[in-house]
C-alpha cells in the first residue's frame, strides 16, 4: 500500500466520523442511517488494516536495515581478517575472497574471483584437494587443521592449514564451501627466526661467559675467534691489538689458512680496516674487498687466500679503543648489518676480557719477576753463606795443613842455624831433605787452593778428550808415590770419548789415583775404567782394594774442606773438594760406592762426545 492510498482512506474515515458526530449532536438535518454506520465501520476496518500494513512495512524496513548493517560489519571483518578467507561453489570456483587470501597468494583480489581454487594448489596436492571437496559436499561435514601446499603466483609453495565447511541455501542444500587459510610456513618462519634469535643469544651469552672464565690472554683470544667464526659461519678471524709502546697494530691471534704466517705480524697504526676502525671507533662491513680502498691487500698476499668480505668491530674499553676484531670470508656479501649488531656486544665483552687478561698477565709477570729476584737473592745469600763457610774452612785448612810443614821447616831451620857446623853430613842432609819436602807440600797445598778458588770463576772451552793421554800424564805426575807404594794400576784397552777440559780432568785423575794409593791395600792395587751408564754420558772410575768406607764417611767425602778424622786422617782434605767442583763445572757428577772390607770405587761422569752435541 502506498502512502497516497493510506492517506485517502484515513481522510474518508475522518469525514464519516465527522458526519456521525454532527448527527449525534443534532447539527445536521439528515438522520443517522444504517448505511452510514456500515460505511463508518468499513472505513474504520480499512483504517486498521492500513495501520497494520504500515506497521508491517516499517518492521520489514527495520529488519532489512539491521540485516544490511550486520552484513556490512561481517564483510568488513571478512576483509580485514589476518587469515585468508575464500568462498567457492561446488565446482571449486572462487566466488568470494578477502584481501589476506589475495596477499597470501600474491595475486590481485579482483582477478581471483571466478578462478578455480585448483590453480592455486601445488600439482602434487590437487588430487587430494578434489577428493576432500567431494567428501565435504556429499557428506556435509567440516574439516579442521587439514594441511595442504598452496602455490602463489610467484611460484613459491606455501604450507597452509585449512578449515573447510559447506555453505547451504535456504533449502539446506550444500551449494559451495567456505575456506579458512592459515599460513603455517609463515608461523614456522617466525618460530625459526625466534629460535635462531634465541640460539644467537645463547651463543652470545656462552661466548661472554667463556671470555670471563679465564685470565690467560692467549686463551681469551682463541675463545673470541672460535665463537666469532662459529657465530657468523666465517672462514677466518683475527684479533689486532695496538702496541702501547710503538702504536703499531699487532696480530695477536688468527685462525684459518696460514694463521701462523699472520700471527705476530706488525702493521703501521692506520693500516687496513683494523686501523680505520680503531681510528674512528666504529664498526664497518666491506661487501667486496676488491672495490674497497681500506682493505690492506698485503694480508691476502701473505696468506695466499683472497678474502672477499670483511666485518670489523672495535674493541672498546673505558680508556678508548685498544684494537679490533676482524672476521673475513672468501664469499662476497657474507656479512650483514645485523651481524655487526650481534658482534658489537661480543666485542665489548672481548675488550674487557683482554684488558683483564693483560692486567693478570702483567701481575703474573711482576709476581714471577719478584719470585726470580727473591730466588736470586736467596741463591746469592746461600752462595755468600757457602763462601763464608768456605772461607772459614779455608782459613782452618790453611792454618792446619800449612802449619805442620811450616813447623818442620822452622824447626829444622832453627836447628841448622844453631848447630850447623857441628852436625854430621848425614844428619845435615836429612834435615835439608825434610825442609825441602815440607816446602814442596806447602807448594802443592797452595796450588790446590788456587785451583779450587779458580774453578768457580773460570770459563773454559770443552772439547773431546784423549783420555788415554790424560791418564798417562796423571800417572807420570804421581810416579814418585806410585813407586814408593809399589802400587799396581790396571787400565782398559780403550777409552770412550767424553768432552771436558783436559787440564781439569787430569787433576781429577791425579786426586782419585793418589787417594786410591794412600787408602788402598798394602800394596795398593787400583783398577781404572769407564762405561756408558746412559745415552750421552760416560762414567769413569777408580777402584781400590782398601778397607772401605762407612755410609757416614761416604756422605762427608765431597764436602769442601772436610777431613775424615780416621780414614782420611793423613790427607789435607782438598782433593775431593777440587774433584767435585771441577766435575760439576763440566756438567757431570761425582760419587763413591763402598762397603767395609771390600774397597771403594770413586767415579765421575762427563757428557759423551755425541755427533749432535754442541
Amino acid at each position: 500500500m502506498s502512502q497516497d492510498d493510506l492517506g485517502q482512506r484515513i481522510e474518508a474515515a475522518r469525514q464519516q466520523l465527522e458526519l456521525l458526530k454532527q448527527q449525534v449532536h443534532g447539527t445536521t438535518d439528515k438522520p443517522l442511517s444504517v448505511e452510514a454506520l456500515e460505511k463508518i465501520a468499513t472505513s474504520i476496518e480499512a483504517l486498521v488494516a492500513a495501520a497494520n500494513e504500515l506497521r508491517r512495512q516499517n518492521d520489514v524496513v527495520t529488519t532489512d536495515q539491521v540485516a544490511e548493517k550486520n552484513r556490512r560489519f561481517h564483510q568488513q571483518m571478512f576483509e580485514s581478517a589476518p587469515d585468508g578467507y575464500l568462498m567457492t561453489d561446488r565446482a571449486g570456483s572462487i566466488r568470494e575472497a578477502n584481501q589476506a587470501a589475495a596477499a597470501m597468494l600474491h595475486v590481485n583480489h579482483d582477478s581471483m574471483i571466478g578462478e578455480s581454487l585448483h590453480a592455486f594448489v601445488v600439482e602434487g596436492d590437487r588430487q587430494v584437494l578434489h577428493h576432500q571437496m567431494t567428501q565435504l559436499l556429499n557428506q556435509d561435514r567440516v574439516v579442521s587443521h587439514w594441511t595442504i601446499r598452496l602455490q602463489a603466483r610467484t611460484g613459491d609453495a606455501i604450507l597452509t592449514q585449512l578449515s573447510v565447511g559447506p555453505v547451504h541455501d535456504t533449502t539446506g542444500q550444500a551449494i559451495g564451501l567456505r575456506w579458512l587459510l592459515h599460513d603455517v610456513g609463515e608461523r614456522k618462519r617466525v618460530e625459526e627466526a625466534l629460535r635462531q634469535s634465541n640460539h644467537e643469544m645463547a651463543l652470545l651469552n656462552s661466548a661472554i661467559q667463556t671470555l670471563a672464565s679465564t685470565l690467560d690472554l692467549r686463551c681469551v683470544l682463541i675463545n673470541i675467534m672460535e665463537e666469532l667464526t662459529r657465530f657468523l659461519d666465517a672462514e677466518n678471524c683475527s684479533v689486532w691489538l695496538t702496541d702501547p709502546a710503538t702504536g703499531e697494530l699487532v696480530c695477536r691471534e688468527s685462525t684459518g689458512a696460514n694463521r701462523e704466517v699472520v700471527r705476530g705480524w706488525r702493521l703501521a697504526p692506520e693500516s687496513g680496516l683494523a686501523g680505520w676502525v680503531i681510528r674512528h671507533g666504529e664498526g664497518i662491513i666491506v661487501a667486496d674487498t676488491r672495490g674497497d680502498e681500506h682493505h690492506y691487500k698485503g694480508v691476502d698476499q701473505k696468506t695466499g687466500v683472497e678474502m672477499r668480505s670483511i666485518l670489523c668491530a672495535p674493541l672498546w674499553v673505558q680508556q678508548g679503543v685498544i684494537g679490533a676484531l676482524e672476521v673475513t670470508d672468501t664469499e662476497v656479501n657474507h656479512f650483514t648489518d645485523a651481524d655487526l649488531r650481534k658482534v658489537e656486544p661480543l666485542a665489548a665483552a672481548a675488550a674487557t676480557a683482554i684488558v683483564n687478561a693483560r692486567l693478570y698477565e702483567r701481575a703474573q709477570q711482576e709476581i714471577a719477576d719478584r719470585k726470580r729476584a727473591e730466588e736470586a737473592l736467596r741463591r746469592h745469600a746461600a752462595e755468600l753463606l757457602a763462601r763464608n763457610e768456605e772461607l772459614d774452612a779455608f782459613a782452618h785448612t790453611v792454618a792446619h795443613d800449612l802449619k805442620n810443614p811450616l813447623s818442620i821447616i822452622v824447626g829444622f831451620a832453627e836447628s841448622l842455624e844453631g848447630s850447623y857446623a857441628e852436625l854430621p853430613p848425614q844428619v845435615l842432609g836429612h834435615h835439608l831433605h825434610l825442609i825441602a819436602d815440607s816446602a814442596r807440600k806447602m807448594g802443592n797445598i797452595t796450588d790446590e787452593l788456587l785451583l779450587l778458588a779458580g774453578v768457580r770463576k773460570m770459563q773454559v772451552l770443552v772439547e773431546p778428550l784423549d783420555m788415554a793421554s790424560i791418564v798417562a800424564e796423571a800417572r807420570r805426575r804421581l810416579t814418585t808415590i806410585i813407586t814408593a807404594a809399589q802400587a799396581e794400576i790396571s787400565l782398559p784397552d780403550t777409552w770412550p770419548v767424553a768432552v771436558g777440559h783436559a787440564m781439569w780432568v787430569e787433576q781429577v785423575w791425579v786426586n782419585y789415583i793418589s787417594n786410591g794409593i794412600k787408602y788402598g791395600g798394602e800394596p795398593p792395587r787400583l783398577e781404572l775404567g769407564a762405561e756408558a751408564p746412559s745415552p750421552g754420558w760416560v762414567r769413569f772410575w777408580v777402584r781400590d782394594n782398601g778397607h772401605g768406607l762407612s755410609p757416614e764417611d761416604q756422605a762427608r767425602l765431597f764436602t769442601p774442606f772436610t777431613r775424615l778424622e780416621q780414614v782420611r786422617a793423613r790427607g789435607h782434605g782438598l782433593g775431593l773438594s777440587i774433584v767435585r767442583r771441577i766435575v760439576e763445572k763440566l756438567g757431570g757428577q761425582v760419587g763413591v760406592e763402598s762397603q767395609i772390607g771390600r774397597g771403594s770405587t770413586f767415579f765421575f761422569t762427563l757428557p759423551g762426545a755425541e755427533p749432535d752435541r754442541p
